[in-house]
């Protein structure tokens, strides 16, 4: 066997053969460093522009325009223009985030071409739909904000205490008032995550209730129309006309007391009165005194 012809014809072994590249090491920490970032240079709309794309990365609801001028030391108009040219940027480069005016603010969030993807990243019970019980609640509380919760409850039909407590812990609800009624019950609306989730800059933009109702039903849009029943009558409050318990018809209640607050002085009564009321006790107790007894007894016994 010739070993030099096998090692001559060994690829491997070739010195001509084009080497394998090697695969690049793996980043240590983290990487980029801050030293690599901060050596990129930057005119000053460069840096507003970086500090501005900071502040909505980090915005947990959308941040109005004038807050965001006031905190960069800018003025509106400028920011605003800013904002605009970076959504521009962010939509036209087909970035995985858009940039949207919201809820009376701008926040950072992701493409709409993504949301399937999103979706099966969010399916491992990260994010949990709303019910149907809890969309009808939430719908009945948007369009007809503020109202209270037994008002919801009528309009339903069904108890609401359960998702209304859902609701407030995904925060999309909350608590804006107190009724001037009796009661004084706690009023609800909807809260800026609610116009965040679906879009909407403000209320204004639902869209018409009569369009997803059927034929011949509406929605009532005045909250008293959702009150459980009639208040009280004109004569609540006032005495009837008939006796009152505990009084009498000469105006002295029954235990011992005048009108004006003050009890009446119970005389105590002499020793023979006394004496006359244990007599008239014992016979209304079916005895017949105690001299009538002992007589009594006696005959009993002579007869034995």
């Amino acid at each position: 066997m010739n070993h030099e012809h096998d090692e001559r014809h060994n690829p491997d072994m070739d010195p001509a053969s084009p080497a394998t590249p090697a695969p690049a090491p793996a980043p240590v920490g983290i990487w980029p460093p801050d030293e690599l970032l901060e050596a990129v240079e930057l005119d000053d709309r460069g840096w507003t522009r970086r500090d501005l794309e900071a502040v909505l990365l980090v915005a947990d609801e959308p941040v109005p325009a004038l807050a965001l001028a006031e905190l960069l030391g800018l003025r509106l108009s400028e920011v605003e223009r800013l904002l605009v040219e970076l959504a521009g940027e962010y939509a036209a480069a087909g970035r995985g985030f858009v940039l949207r005016a919201v809820a009376g603010g701008w926040r950072l969030s992701t493409h709409p071409g993504a949301r399937q993807t999103v979706e099966e990243f969010l399916r491992a019970g990260q994010q949990v739909r709303l019910t149907r019980a809890a969309l009808e609640t939430l719908a009945v509380i948007a369009y007809r904000q503020p109202v209270a919760r037994v008002q919801v409850a009528a309009v339903r039909g069904v108890n609401v205490d359960g998702v209304f407590r859902t609701l407030q812990a995904r925060g999309l609800i909350r608590e804006v008032g107190h009724d001037d009624g009796p009661g004084q019950a706690i009023l609800y609306g909807t809260t800026p995550l609610f116009l965040e989730q679906l879009g909407l800059n403000s209320l204004e933009a639902l869209p018409p209730i009569k369009d997803y109702l059927p034929e011949g039903v509406d929605l009532p849009t005045s909250r008293s129309s959702c009150d459980p029943g009639p208040g009280p009558g004109p004569d609540a409050g006032r005495p009837s006309q008939g006796r009152t318990p505990g009084r009498r018809r000469n105006g002295r209640r029954r235990n011992g007391r005048r009108r004006n607050g003050r009890r009446r002085p119970r005389r105590r009564p002499y020793p023979a009165e006394q004496g006359a009321r244990r007599s008239r006790a014992r016979v209304a107790a079916g005895g017949r005194g105690a001299g009538a007894g002992r007589a009594g007894q006696h005959r009993r016994r002579g007869r034995h």
